[in-house]
């Protein structure tokens, strides 16, 4: 019984180690899903065609 304690909490520590990566790797995820997401309206941007003149009409 006491080797299953002390089993049960080193996994138990393993485990919250595994959560604690998975959280930071979560978050760097989404701050790279920002980064692309700026990057390709940056780019549509630059894509967009430009007209000489911004007179309407002229």
């Amino acid at each position: 019984m006491a080797r299953e304690n002390r089993t049960l909490r080193k996994v138990n520590k393993v485990l919250a180690r595994v959560e604690k990566h998975i959280e930071g790797t979560k978050e760097a995820l989404e701050d790279l899903e920002i980064e692309f997401e700026v990057l390709g309206y940056r780019e549509a941007v630059e894509e967009r065609p430009r007209s000489r003149g911004s007179h309407r009409g002229a």
